[in-house]
């Protein structure tokens, strides 16, 4: 479902849309059960004001709309991401276990070094490039070392 606001798109199932809050569907089903309950208080009443009302209704803004308290309405928040800026930072791309890891690993088969290295300087994180490269480089260096003890 296209938002009529922002023109981004929603599920099918959603009553405001993700990129701007704007209401979606409930538009429409709002404005129904107005229009509904007017008809029904409205039987005494003339047919012209009804559409009057019904079309007013359909005219508002859905934020200057207030509930039975006074106070305006607010759109329900729908796409939350409970993982703050602060420790989302925090987080290290590269653990200290998985270093400690792959150095020991690399003495033992220089390849891991060398394959991770490779893997890990393609990212797009600068910690990650930063690891991947010191990997590369020790992965070389063990390479050589083997060779060297192996054939000399």
């Amino acid at each position: 479902m296209l938002c009529p606001n922002c023109g981004a798109q929603n599920s099918e199932q959603a009553d405001y849309c993700t990129q701007c809050a704007a209401p979606l569907k409930t538009e429409a089903v709002h404005s129904a059960q107005v229009q509904d309950n007017d008809a029904t208080r409205a039987t005494s009443q003339s047919a012209d004001h009804d559409d009057t009302v019904a079309s007013t209704v359909r005219s508002q803004d859905y934020s200057s709309r207030e509930n039975g308290a006074g106070e305006p309405l607010k759109p329900r928040i729908t796409n939350l991401d409970f993982q703050s800026d602060k420790a989302a930072s925090e987080k290290p791309v590269v653990s200290p276990g998985l270093n400690i890891g792959i150095f020991i690993g690399t003495l033992i088969l220089p390849i891991i070094g060398i394959a991770m290295g490779f893997t890990y300087m393609r990212k797009a994180h600068p910690d990650a490039k930063r690891a991947g490269k010191n990997w590369l480089i020790f992965g070389l260096v063990m390479m050589l070392i083997n060779i060297a003890v192996i054939y000399f």
